[in-house]
């Protein structure tokens, strides 16, 4: 990384409710109304880049590359400013503890420290979100220790850990070593041995941990004790439940015992340090956009979607904020129709094409096709649930989810292809794709033996898909027969179920243009790994790589909807449910998946719960509203935006150009949670010069309703960033989406 001359960032700290960032004053708003000031953690300028030396038993400071400097003292402020700007929580299970109730604050080595106790399996914790705290790739971890034993006699203390979904860094006391684990439980990535009377208690002795290129060092008192190589890479760490993230635990798995290890002055840093070595370290992150080398594929612009909500009243502001929005999911066609065997009536005045039902279309089916077909929107239609006249045990025009097979595979065919042929034909929509029902592992289907007309006797449907399949197996030839330019996919379920199904449609040649999921993981890696495996899944059957993939439900961690700490149902409107949507857009776009339905597209104002995730409401819309306008702004052609891997972790780049006019686009967004200073991001533009440049912006202050406590729900552009020669530097508040619209040559 070319070393840059030294250069201060402005104060962050402004006047009392307000913060302050190169020109910008900007309100901050938390959770429950009003607003919150910044608390003063570390010092108020940092330089853009230094070299510095690493001196493990000095006092450390804040420094270029620092993510995180642990001040006991600072934090009871962060805590008392409010649980939004990411500071400590306290408790596990979902079980908040009092601030500060079992967890106190002793005096350090130089600053105050953390130190947990555990009454019970759900308190003596201590966390905070560590969303843009740790790269498991480099780092340097240092901190001071203390213990109230002889450490050679802790049978298992964990003082700090980082812990995600599907990857966990842990330091562990271990009876007669110190280790550093991860990404389970199951592997030591380096560990030290400890003897009695080398550790005593009471004492505070410094240890650090860093890695680099695969190879993880311990240093103890300053002093290299131990070398492992060959690490492998790490996953990322997406922390997404209640007490995930940076942990202070001082327990091993909720159990109290009869010793506690504890520290102070915990530094992380980005880069990997070496005592006494000089190194230059930067708090910016460098990204080499280079349009005159397109990579291939175009921006997937029928990417945005959501489930479809009645668009009552659909007034101008509801359907102009569903400008963006290119896809509506809809699966309650068949249980919420009414709809009878026969000739119509009264009540069902609209034959179906077979001639053998009859249907009520206006309840949902036509309002709904009309809109997509009106706003320029394709249709997904998610042929779920069983209908009352097939054994579903709610009538029609109620949303019970029946989960009863159909009693005639035959008469739920039938209904599927009349339900297409109206909107294809009679409605003229024929922007269509299909799946069929919604998580069949789940609660939603209850079937269990197939359908043997499916199937030879020499190969029959088993397993706990086998009913479902033999379904998929009657509909979906019938659609793609009827209407062979409508998509055809599934299941709309979990991994396992993408395995049969791929499967089944391989062993006896069924339709699957695409293979869809749902994604409530709050895992970035998720899509990747299904890309992997729907790819691997298919080879093993002989069949090419490349399905397209469908996420059809999808937001953040939906374990958190309801909590009463920081993840409270107001963190999947604010600007944190934007930055990771817009994260998520840019994995979908480099893995392949062609739609992503927000979980939901309009809900009244005021809810919670399931009912308070949605883009908008029927008065404003949501910073996440947003993400989809800037997304339907971008560049058609994708262009190679190389990211520094010495800038700062969660932070996430596209960039796409239009030759024809001379236009780039860049698309940035960071999801670090804790908010304790912006982040600079320098765009290096090879080969290009930018002359104009405008920007727009999601974070705390700008085009999002929930954090400015309703001053604003559109999209708002802001200054434009200087251009200094083929740099355009960018600052990013932490948990913001900027994009940015230059013209060049």
């Amino acid at each position: 990384m070319p070393q840059r001359p030294s250069q201060a960032l402005p104060t962050r700290a402004g006047p009392a409710g307000r913060v302050t960032t190169h020109g910008r004053s900007r309100q901050v708003g938390n959770p429950t109304g009003g607003t919150t000031t910044t608390p003063p953690v570390g010092p108020s300028v940092v330089p853009l880049s230094a070299t510095v030396t690493w001196s493990p038993l000095a006092r450390q400071v804040v420094e270029p590359d620092t993510l995180y400097l642990l001040d006991g003292a600072a934090e009871r402020t962060y805590a008392a400013a409010g649980s939004g700007l990411g500071g400590l929580q306290f408790g596990v299970n979902y079980a908040p503890d009092t601030p500060f109730s079992w967890v106190t604050t002793p005096a350090g080595k130089y600053r105050t420290g953390i130190r947990t106790s555990n009454p019970g399996p759900d308190k003596g914790s201590a966390w905070m979100p560590c969303l843009g705290l740790i790269d498991p790739n480099e780092f340097t971890i240092e901190a001071w220790f203390c213990a109230d034993s002889d450490w050679a006699s802790i049978a298992r203390e964990i003082p700090l850990e980082f812990h995600g979904t599907t990857a966990a860094l842990k330091i562990v006391f271990y009876g007669s070593s110190v280790l550093l684990v991860g990404p389970t439980d199951g592997t030591t990535i380096v560990s030290y041995p400890v003897t009695a009377g080398q550790f005593v208690a009471g004492t505070y002795y410094n240890v650090a941990f860093t890695l680099l290129a695969g190879v993880a060092t311990v240093y103890v008192g300053g002093a290299q004790v131990a070398r492992a190589t060959g690490v492998p890479l790490l996953p990322p760490i997406h922390d997404v439940g209640y007490d995930d993230g940076l942990m202070f635990k001082g327990h091993y798995q909720g159990v109290e015992s009869s010793s506690h290890a504890w520290l102070s002055d915990l530094r992380i840093s980005h880069r990997a340090r070496t005592p006494g070595a000089p190194l230059t370290v930067s708090n910016a992150t460098t990204i080499t956009i280079s349009p005159h080398s397109q990579t291939g594929p175009v921006v997937t612009y029928s990417l945005p979607g959501e489930l479809f909500g009645p668009r009552t009243p659909a007034t101008p502001a509801v359907t102009q904020r569903d400008a963006c929005v290119r896809a509506q999911r809809c699966d309650h066609f068949m249980d919420a129709t009414p709809m009878k065997a026969g000739a119509t009536d009264a009540t069902h005045p609209t034959p179906g094409h077979s001639g053998a039902y009859s249907y009520d279309w206006t309840t949902l089916v036509d309002p709904a096709a009309t809109y997509c077909k009106a706003h320029g929107q394709s249709l997904h239609l998610d042929f779920a649930f069983t209908p009352s006249i097939l054994g579903g045990a709610s009538p029609p025009g109620v949303s019970g989810e029946n989960a009863t097979p159909p009693s005639s595979y035959d008469a739920f065919t039938t209904i599927c292809t009349d339900l297409v042929y109206h909107i294809y034909n009679e409605i003229g929509l024929t922007a269509l794709s299909c799946s069929l029902w919604n998580e069949p592992t789940g609660t939603y289907w209850s079937g269990t033996s197939g359908d043997p007309t499916v199937a030879p006797a020499s190969q029959p449907l088993t397993g706990p898909n086998a009913s479902y399949l033999g379904l998929y197996g009657k509909v979906m030839p019938a659609i793609k027969s009827m209407f062979p330019s409508v998509q055809v996919g599934g299941p709309e379920d979990n991994p396992t179920t993408l395995n049969a199904t791929i499967d089944f449609c391989a062993n006896f040649g069924l339709p699957l243009d695409y293979v869809s999921y749902h994604d409530y993981s709050g895992d970035l890696g998720r899509a990747t790994a299904v890309r992997a495996a729907v790819d691997a899944r298919r080879a093993s059957k002989g069949q090419p790589a490349g399905l397209p993939l469908s996420i059809t439900e999808f937001n953040w961690n939906d374990s958190n909807l309801g909590a009463t700490v920081w993840r409270n149902y107001d963190y999947f409107r604010n600007d944190f449910a934007a930055a990771h949507l817009a994260a998520t857009m840019m994995t979908c776009q480099q893995v392949g998946i062609q739609r992503l339905y927000y979980t939901f597209g309009i809900q009244s104002d005021g809810g919670n719960g399931y009912a308070a995730l949605s883009l908008q409401t029927y008065a404003h819309g949501w910073a996440s509203r947003n993400v989809y306008e800037m997304w339907g702004r971008l560049a058609p052609y994708l262009i190679s935006a190389a990211q520094d891997t010495n800038g700062r972790p969660d932070i996430y780049c596209q960039a796409s150009t239009d030759a024809a006019t001379g236009r780039v686009t860049v698309l940035l967004a960071q999801r670090r949670y804790r908010k304790d200073g912006d982040t600079p991001v320098i765009l290096s533009f090879s080969g290009w010069t930018p002359t104009a440049v405008t920007q727009q912006v999601i974070d705390d202050g700008h085009s999002n309703w929930a954090d400015t406590n309703g001053l604003t729900d559109s999209l708002q552009s802001v200054a434009a960033p200087a251009i200094v020669g083929a740099t355009v530097t960018v600052v990013m508040r932490p948990r913001s989406v900027v994009l940015l619209t230059l013209i060049g040559h």
